[in-house]
């Protein structure tokens, strides 16, 4: 996981500019919008939502978003999901197309007794996939 934000542009979230046009305390929430987008950080329990042009394009799972090793440096994101979303990414990863439903580990080794169905495979990792449904498709990147 990233430690340094070297070459980031630089936001200092202990003072009250937080990028957006409009920044509102909800009884449930946190809210930054623009034009377009919106955010909500619910404060308990803590996940995300994304908006845009009103219309949800991704949501964290409310019963855990985010859980993290230390010591091994593992880290997992949930993400709620529409029915018929269909997952497509994450570098050379074989088997069918579609991942929905399938976990992978990033990073770059071949698996032990690598089955093409079944296992995580191969090398090169991208921590990007765009998530298609028939309403939006979005795609998602982990800065890892």
């Amino acid at each position: 996981m990233r430690d340094a934000l070297t070459g980031f542009s630089e936001v200092d979230l202990r003072t009250e500019e937080v990028p957006g046009e409009e920044q509102q305390s909800l009884p449930a929430a946190w809210r930054v919008q623009s034009s377009d987008e919106e955010v909500l950080v619910h404060r308990s329990p803590y996940y995300l939502e994304w908006f845009w042009r009103g219309k949800r394009v991704l949501s964290e799972r409310p019963t855990g978003a985010l859980a993290w090793l230390p010591r091994g440096e593992r880290f997992w994101h949930f993400h709620s999901r529409a029915a018929d979303a269909q997952f497509f990414g994450l570098g050379e990863k074989t088997g069918p197309l579609d991942k929905r439903g399938m976990k992978f580990e990033m990073c770059n080794v071949d698996a032990m007794g690598y089955d093409a169905e079944r296992t995580d495979p191969l090398y090169k990792h991208f921590p990007f996939y765009i998530c298609r449904s028939q309403n939006v498709s979005i795609g998602v990147f982990y800065d890892d």
